[in-house]
C-alpha cells in the first residue's frame, strides 16, 4: 500500500529596511538625509526664517521635525552634535504657538505631550523674557549648545538693543516613506503607509513512503499460473490456489 504525503509551505517576502529610495523624489540622496523610526529625516544648514524653512519641507510633502518622543529628540541632538559636529547650532523644529498664545501645537495638528523646554521658555513659563516678548516669540527651536533643550522664538526677527535682527536658523525637515514600486515588497511598520507585499507559493518538501502490511509470504503449492489466493480482510496472499 503507497501512502505518499505532500507537504507546503507559504513563503511571504518582506523587503529590506527602508532606505533613502523610499523618501519622496526631490529631497537629496546625501549624507544630510537619514532613516530613523520610519520616517526620512533631511538635516538643512542654510540659515534662512522659519517660514522659508517650513515652505522647504512642505515643497516635498513634509513638515518641520515633529520631535515628540524623548527618543527622536536624542536622536536628532546627537546627530546634530556628534554627527555632523554643529555644536553651536539652532535648528527651527516643527512646533509653534502662531494661531493661538501658549498653546503649542505640532505642525500636523496635533497636540504637546512630550517637551524639552529650557528653563524659563515654553508656555506659561514666568520669566521675565517671557513676560515682555511672549506675544512675538511663536515658533521654536532645538538649541544645540543647551544639549538640544528648547527655545521659544520670534519666527521672523528679534530686537536687539533697540535694532531687529532677523532670525535665520538651520532646520530638519521630516518626511513620511512614499514606499517602493509593487515590484518590491516591504515590511509594514508603524508610522508608515501601507505597501504591497508579495506572496509567493512553492512546493518545498515531498514526502513519499511505502508500507506493506502482509508478512513474509511462503508455500509449499504450486499453484502455476492461477496464483494465490488473497485474503478478503488484509489483501495478503494466503497459501491456497486461485482456481
Amino acid at each position: 500500500m503507497f501512502h505518499v504525503v505532500a507537504v507546503f509551505m507559504l513563503l511571504i517576502g518582506y523587503g529590506a529596511s527602508q532606505t533613502k529610495d523610499d523618501c519622496p523624489a526631490g529631497v537629496p540622496r546625501d549624507n544630510t538625509l537619514i532613516i530613523h523610526s520610519g520616517f526620512c529625516f533631511s538635516f538643512n544648514f542654510t540659515k534662512i526664517p522659519h517660514k522659508d524653512a517650513r515652505a522647504t519641507c512642505e515643497k516635498h510633502g513634509g513638515t518641520l521635525a515633529l520631535v515628540k518622543t524623548p527618543d527622536l529628540q536624542d536622536f536628532l541632538y546627537n546627530q546634530l552634535a556628534h554627527y555632523y559636529n554643529h555644536t553651536h547650532d539652532k535648528v527651527w523644529i516643527g512646533l509653534n504657538d502662531i494661531a493661538a498664545e501658549d498653546k503649542f501645537v505640532w505642525e500636523d495638528g496635533t497636540s504637546l505631550n512630550y517637551s524639552n523646554w529650557a528653563s524659563g521658555e515654553g508656555p506659561n513659563s514666568g520669566s521675565i523674557q517671557h513676560v515682555f516678548q511672549h506675544n512675538t516669540e511663536d515658533c521654536v527651536i532645538l538649541d544645540v549648545t543647551a544639549r538640544g533643550k528648547w527655545h521659544d522664538y520670534s519666527c521672523d526677527h528679534s530686537v536687539v538693543f533697540l535694532s531687529t535682527t532677523p532670525e535665520l536658523h538651520s532646520f530638519i525637515c521630516q518626511y513620511t516613506p512614499v514606499g517602493r514600486s509593487s515590484t518590491e515588497p516591504t515590511q509594514k511598520s508603524a508610522g508608515t503607509s501601507p505597501s504591497t507585499t508579495e506572496i509567493s507559493v512553492q512546493p518545498v518538501v515531498t514526502l513519499a513512503t511505502i508500507t506493506n502490511p502482509c508478512p513474509p509470504f511462503t508455500c509449499d503449492l504450486d499453484c502455476g499460473m492461477d496464483g494465490f489466493k488473497k485474503d478478503a480482510t488484509t489483501g495478503c496472499s494466503i497459501c491456497e490456489c486461485d482456481i
